[in-house]
């Protein structure tokens, strides 16, 4: 035989360097789907990074933020400060916060540049699960589906937890399946600190591993290591119990039963969340290419090990909210599962990958639809781009009262009564005069995008005789601005 021209020793360094090539490629085509991504969430984004704050941004989330900032950061912990103060939730977002306005000052571009990193953050996860269990296309398919999702888009102009908890809760995932347990607990115990639906996560994981590794030594231990953040949402609770005597100091659920346990509304909750995870916001289109991949191709083409860990994690939300009260935001944690699962599905069931670009951009083109509207609903709209045209017609209802009526007695409801009476919220510059007694108002605001009150205070403005002086209006939602006839004003007509 033939000896070889070059001896076996010889291959070792060229294997290795053949390696350290294609690495070095995988990590340059990393970082530009990085830079990619961060350009396309900031280039979008960047128009809404100034607009002003929207419901629940002003009262339950900024508004409590600024107050740590001016306090110490101890007063975070439970039973260190008013019960209500954070309306019930871990602190971790609001000693985030509290520490950037620190840092750089509080302003509205500063909490919004927050919201579009988390959300940068939460589409770069995504594509990472997506790349991970199907390659880069899938990946890329799936972080745009998750960006245009309607209510990820729109929360990403936002300073809420929910969008935070979703981009968490995908960097969690990802470190699992990868047993990076050091950036998994880093994270984990992060996100369950932001709001308390991020115990989802590790709840999931701890029983995953459970029923498939509890006879494997060691099993049992991984779970406990997995599921340990945990211990962080039970220390909460039981810390809040015990300062406050209640598990949840949510000054909202006070009013209203936070909990039904009638079964007809369970049922119908869990009716209500299913539909809202798989079909709302032409959601239906990604539960549809899954089904289909499953019909054409069959499981084995679509099914992968990690989806039954991704079920888990939905069915806690999906339980849990069939009998808690529930938002649609509050179910943003799903979506990026959903997105990795319908991109992996698209992979299986279009093998040509200009055909599977087509079909990616038709479903996108019907999430950008579903961006945008012209509603009249009484709604605050924060699932969708709508939100905008509520906080412009607020603002200019506060420019207008500013201007025209400076010093004169404002009744209004919340929201805008918090935007009206304090100059952070970014509608006015100096506090209006809000009375809280209507009778004693000389300006009374309507809006039907507020509080749900504001239906028997329009009943009393028919019978008190106010006469309607302005009515900004705005693609379907309005502020009506009603004044005593003795507040004389150079323009009673309505604007256009």
């Amino acid at each position: 035989m033939r000896a070889p021209e070059h001896p076996p020793a010889d291959r070792g360094p060229r294997r290795r360097a053949s390696l350290h090539r294609v690495t070095s490629a995988a990590g340059r085509r990393e970082l530009l789907v990085a830079g990619a991504l961060l350009v396309g969430v900031l280039g979008l984004k960047l128009p809404t990074l100034g607009v002003p704050y929207h419901w629940d941004e002003m009262t339950a989330y900024v508004a409590p933020a600024r107050w740590l900032a001016g306090e110490s950061l101890w007063r975070g912990l439970p039973g260190l400060h008013p019960p209500e103060q954070f309306f019930g939730h871990p602190t971790g977002l609001y000693l985030l916060m509290a520490v950037v306005y620190r840092a750089l000052g509080h302003s509205i571009e500063v909490s919004h540049a927050v919201a579009v990193t988390f959300a940068f953050l939460g589409v770069w996860c995504t594509y990472r699960l997506g790349s991970d269990l199907g390659g880069a296309s899938t990946g890329l398919l799936a972080a745009v589906f998750l960006l245009f999702t309607p209510v990820y888009f729109a929360q990403a102009g936002m300073l809420l937890a929910d969008l935070p908890v979703a981009s968490c809760g995908a960097l969690c995932l990802h470190c699992f399946l990868r047993d990076r347990r050091i950036p998994y607990l880093v994270c984990g115990f992060a996100l369950v600190a932001l709001k308390e639906t991020g115990a989802a996560v590790p709840f999931a994981i701890a029983i995953w591993l459970l029923g498939r590794e509890r006879h494997v030594p060691g099993g049992v231990r991984k779970a406990a290591l997995y599921g340990s953040p945990l211990a962080l949402t039970i220390a909460f609770f039981v810390a809040q119990r015990l300062s406050s005597g209640r598990f949840v100091a949510n000054p909202f659920f006070a009013q209203r039963p936070s909990v039904h346990g009638d079964p007809q509304q369970i049922l119908a909750g869990l009716v209500q969340v299913c539909g809202w995870v798989l079909g709302a916001q032409q959601r239906w289109a990604l539960t549809l290419i899954v089904v289909a991949a499953v019909a054409v191709r069959g499981w084995r083409a679509v099914w992968r090990r990690e989806f039954g860990l991704f079920a888990l994690v939905g069915s806690c939300f999906v339980v849990a909210f069939s009998f808690l009260y529930v938002l649609p935001r509050y179910l943003l944690p799903t979506f990026p599962l959903l997105c990795v699962v319908a991109a992996t599905a698209l992979s299986g069931l279009v093998r040509a990958t200009r055909w599977r670009v087509v079909v990616g951009c038709a479903v996108t083109a019907l999430s950008v639809v579903g961006l945008f509207g012209a509603d009249d609903a009484p709604d605050s709209f924060s699932e969708d781009m709508q939100y905008v045209d509520v906080v412009r017609t607020h603002q200019e209802a506060a420019r207008y009262l500013a201007e025209r009526h400076p010093g004169a007695r404002v009744h209004a409801l919340w929201p805008l009564s918090r935007a009206f009476r304090d100059p952070a919220m970014g509608y006015v510059t100096e506090p209006l005069a809000l009375v809280d007694d209507r009778a004693t108002a000389d300006v009374v605001v309507l809006t039907p995008q507020g509080s749900s009150r504001n239906l028997e205070l329009a009943s009393w403005v028919e019978r008190s005789g106010l006469r309607l002086e302005r009515r900004v209006e705005r693609r379907g939602k309005r502020v009506d601005i009603y004044v005593r006839g003795s507040l004389a004003s150079g323009d009673h007509g309505l604007s256009p």
